[in-house]
């Protein structure tokens, strides 16, 4: 299972690096501006742009489910 097998087709916007931008589960932010959601397919994390956040598959799951938010992610120093 990769981390794209989360959401829907319609859902994933790939960008021009093989990764792909979706609206983010749980603050709602997509791309239009500076926000969304990236989806690295090479390590199976993720990044709202929103919240400056990081996540791994799980993670992103549990953003799905209302389990987390994505202002729990991690920052990176």
């Amino acid at each position: 299972m990769k981390i794209t097998d989360l959401f829907k087709a319609e859902e994933l916007r790939e960008k021009g690096d093989g990764n792909f931008i979706v609206e983010c589960p749980s603050c709602g932010s997509d791309n239009t501006g500076y926000g969304g959601m990236c989806l690295f397919v090479k390590t199976d994390t993720a990044y709202c742009f929103e919240s400056k956040t990081w996540f791994t598959m799980k993670e992103v799951f549990a953003l799905q489910k209302g389990i987390i938010s994505c202002t729990e992610g991690r920052r990176k120093e």
